[in-house]
């Protein structure tokens, strides 16, 4: 059950959407926090970022560009540490079998494999869904992927990744998922256990891009 667990969390990196509100960074504050209701489990983390707008509305640029083609290989500083717990060594390898974007109509699916150590073959998931990029105004940008077909462990997964403007020279970065499992897996998932598997790999994902953001602002 660990096994299906960890893939479970690296679908759902993988499956972008937005059935969440648009954000504005009037009332945002930095951390994380998770709730659930009616069957979802809802995380949202925010991080202020020593980057300007301009460098993170690229770094997310860098996101939408990389889901398009390779998102295994292109964003694989934004999946660091997020396959294993702490103090143990990653046990997880996945790759894209096939990508696809239709640009006229923001169509995206994927073939993902993930095999999870001790695995002689790994395990296929076809992820279906619209994959989008929006410029909002005050130079924030938003990457979405809505997924529309459901796969065996989830009836649903949303996440959207935002940058805004913040203080002079300075942005943030919100990460917001909404995640209903299948029913099987609904029975192991209580807030605790999804706090334990789920939440801090979602803010370990955040922590990724902020790491990343700043990086290329002190190299610009």
């Amino acid at each position: 059950m660990a096994h299906f667990l960890k893939i479970v969390f690296i679908c759902v990196l993988s499956l972008f959407s937005v059935a969440v509100a648009r954000a504005t960074t009037q009332g945002l504050r930095e951390g994380t926090k998770s709730a659930y209701k009616d069957g979802v489990f809802f995380t949202e983390v925010v991080y202020e970022m020593d980057a300007s707008a301009n460098v993170a509305s690229a770094v997310v640029d860098e996101i939408y560009e990389g889901m398009q083609t390779a998102p295994t290989s292109k964003l694989g500083w934004a999946w660091k540490n997020l396959g294993r717990h702490q103090n143990v060594e990653n046990d997880i390898m996945m790759w894209e079998k096939g990508v696809s974007l239709n640009p006229s109509t923001s169509a995206y699916s994927l073939c993902l494999a993930i095999q999870m150590a001790g695995q002689d073959e790994p395990m296929l998931f076809d992820v279906e869904g619209t994959l989008k990029r929006r410029n909002g105004k005050g130079r924030n940008r938003r990457v979405e992927l809505d997924v529309t077909k459901k796969i065996k462990i989830l009836n649903s997964a949303s996440f959207v990744v935002e940058s805004f403007p913040y203080e002079k020279g300075r942005s943030l970065i919100v990460v917001k998922t909404r995640i209903r499992f299948g029913w099987f897996f609904r029975m192991f998932f209580s807030e605790q256990r999804y706090r334990q598997i789920m939440e801090w790999r979602i803010q370990g994902f955040a922590l990724n891009i902020k790491n990343h953001t700043e990086s290329k602002a002190k190299a610009s």
